[in-house]
């Protein structure tokens, strides 16, 4: 269990000074606190569909071709599921899915909603503790949106506050790989997933354990984590789902904002950090690319059609 005074020693925004005990500690604890919350998801998206549930039979790749099934997925009312039965009732007729079987896989999205819990969890607890320290910044660097803050005085530094928030971002990270491999490894793309999560799990160690003084600078970009959540809470929960409201945040946080971060890294970070940033950039500008034009152009055809 973690006391309020443990608790408030780890996310303490003046100083450094948690012992290796102490550290090694918040490694355990928030290892824990991301498996729980992935046995909660599991327990609570993955299931079997339940009677008069309707859900989606997708078009296997070999019979559309063969066969000359259209790609569209089937919707199916759920009359019988169990490991020895399953049958459902298509366009009004029942069908017994060993019929179909080598026609259609059955599509459920408990899976894809899972995939989503550990990174809706840690954007929503790293984008707090972030705007918790942006509070303090904003006091001591109040040129700092203006471009007016001093570059090391702003991103030079290590508190509690900033180390664990970078341990929590860090552990959940790796959580969402191990636990994806295990339940999800079909939602875990290769540029998103394998590569995003390996550089940032890396650049996590770098600051808290080899350029230490860098802590701040994570914490400080932690808040371009809030599309994050908005993104993975829409996608564990369908009817909260916000497309706007996660590209303009997105617009906001991850490309306004970061260039200001990407001003200042250019006088205070290392070139491995500079990199770093150069590439989220990068990457931040192409998804923005790819989500605009999905909203805004494709859908406007769509309608046209």
């Amino acid at each position: 269990m973690l006391s309020g005074t443990a608790l408030h020693k780890y996310f303490n925004g003046s100083v450094f000074d948690l012992q290796a005990e102490e550290v090694q500690a918040l490694y355990l604890r928030v290892a824990v606190f991301f498996t729980l919350v992935t046995i909660v998801g599991r327990a609570l998206l993955v299931r079997p569909p339940r009677v008069g549930e309707k859900i989606k039979l997708k078009p296997r790749k070999g019979a559309v071709k063969e066969d000359r099934l259209p790609a569209v997925p089937l919707v199916a009312e759920v009359i019988v599921f169990n490991k020895q039965e399953k049958k459902f009732r298509i366009n009004g007729e029942e069908k017994d899915y060993k019929e179909i079987n080598s026609q259609y896989s059955i599509q459920t999205d408990g899976r894809k909603r899972l995939s989503w819990v550990i990174g809706m969890v840690n954007g929503f607890v790293t984008f707090l503790a972030a705007l918790y320290h942006f509070q303090s910044v904003i006091v001591l660097h109040p040129g700092i949106l203006t471009l007016q803050a001093d570059p090391a005085l702003l991103l030079h530094g290590r508190t509690n506050l900033s180390f664990s928030t970078a341990v929590i971002f860090q552990v959940g990270t790796a959580a969402d790989l191990v636990f994806g491999t295990l339940f999800y490894r079909e939602h875990i793309q290769l540029l998103t997933g394998w590569f995003h999560h390996a550089l940032f799990i890396w650049v996590m160690h770098y600051v808290n354990h080899v350029q230490p003084y860098f802590a701040n600078t994570i914490i400080l970009a932690l808040l371009q984590e809030l599309p994050t959540f908005i993104l993975a809470l829409g996608t564990v929960f369908p009817a909260l789902r916000a497309d706007l409201l996660f590209g303009s945040t997105f617009f906001l946080f991850r490309i306004c904002f970061n260039a200001i971060i990407y001003y200042y890294a250019y006088f205070a970070l290392d070139r491995a950090m500079f990199a770093v940033i150069t590439t989220s950039m990068l990457m931040h500008l192409m998804w923005f690319k790819n989500w605009f034009v999905g909203q805004f152009v494709t859908k406007k055809y769509s309608k046209r059609d």
